[in-house]
């Protein structure tokens, strides 16, 4: 028989706290079908009924009450093992969401670690918001959407102009670029865990238009080339997620995608801080090589070069989550 893990005794102890599936859903940067399913299974396991769904604020049944400071417990003693770790300074846990900062992220961690040769940074994909840094599984998360968490702290690293993604036979395909006005209406494929375009992006008029959600990056890419609607993402997606049946076109009157660094509010790992600042400095030094060949490429050719670098105006400063 299958054993219930620390996901399961995360959802049940969060649906408990915050009264509703709803706003544990939010609390965990999960969809809320997910953590229904999450919390199930841990029903399914123990045989039980854990939670009394009928009420507002939803409420533990007797078998949940019972298992409630045991789940605690569980989730304490997780965190107090992850927490042992970092008396080990060698290690630098730093977790990403899709594309990371980019194609900045091993420049980054290759700075990082010539100044600190005594410590190594350790890499991890996550398919969450806030890239483990919650639950302490990470360090520091390089990210591009800021978590809605008051116990994290962010700042952005810098920012990448919008592409749309579309299916190759799409009309808008071959175009040089394209607006807003002009992907209004197709089907919107949206990454509802780590994604940055929601319906949002798009004034009221459109909010009603189809939405597709996904889990990750590689289903929002399949999802495009099976023609089920376009994308709205970054332009690092466009050099690391390629596909023979999406193309990736401008978008120019779209807002830029952050990318992020966040850390925990309290608990901060010493070496946040180095790790910043190598951020600081190769982006910086990229800001300016590019700023020098847009010069050359202006100056002997007559055109402005489309592919940017990521653009920066200013130092990295943390950003308290609302």
């Amino acid at each position: 028989m299958s054993e219930p893990d620390i996901r399961h005794y995360r959802a049940f102890v969060t649906v408990i706290d915050a009264g509703s599936f709803t706003a544990a859903a939010t609390a965990l940067h999960v969809t809320q079908p997910a953590l229904s399913r999450m919390v199930a299974g841990l029903e399914r396991l123990l045989g039980q009924q854990l939670i009394d769904r009928l009420g507002q604020p939803v409420r533990p049944t007797s078998a949940g009450a019972a298992l409630l400071p045991h789940a605690r417990r569980v989730l304490e003693v997780t965190a107090e093992a992850v927490s042992a770790l970092d008396a080990q300074p060698s290690r630098l846990r730093v977790g990403f969401t899709w594309g990371g900062a980019g194609a900045l992220t091993s420049d980054i961690v290759r700075v990082f670690e010539h100044s600190h040769p005594q410590m190594r940074v350790a890499l991890r994909r996550f398919d969450a918001a806030d890239a483990g840094v919650l639950d302490g599984r990470s360090h520091l998360a390089l990210v591009r959407r800021r978590p809605r968490s008051a116990r994290l702290d962010s700042a952005v690293l810098f920012e990448e102009p919008r592409l749309a993604a579309f299916p190759a036979d799409h009309s808008r395909a071959t175009d040089d670029h394209v607006c807003l006005a002009d992907i209004a209406e197709d089907p919107l494929i949206v990454n509802t865990l780590s994604g940055t375009t929601s319906a949002a992006l798009w004034p009221k008029p459109y909010a009603q238009r189809r939405i597709i959600e996904v889990n990750n990056t590689e289903e929002w890419l399949q999802y495009i080339a099976l023609a089920r609607g376009i994308g709205v993402t970054a332009l690092s997606t466009g050099r690391f997620y390629t596909h023979p049946d999406v193309r990736y076109v401008p978008v120019v009157d779209a807002p830029p995608v952050p990318a992020l660094a966040v850390w925990p509010t309290k608990g901060k790992h010493p070496a946040v801080v180095d790790f910043l600042a190598a951020a600081d400095e190769v982006i910086d030094h990229n800001a300016v090589g590019a700023v020098h060949a847009e010069e050359k490429a202006v100056g002997t050719a007559g055109f402005e070069p489309a592919d940017r670098s990521p653009s920066r105006s200013d130092p990295v400063q943390p950003v308290h989550a609302p």
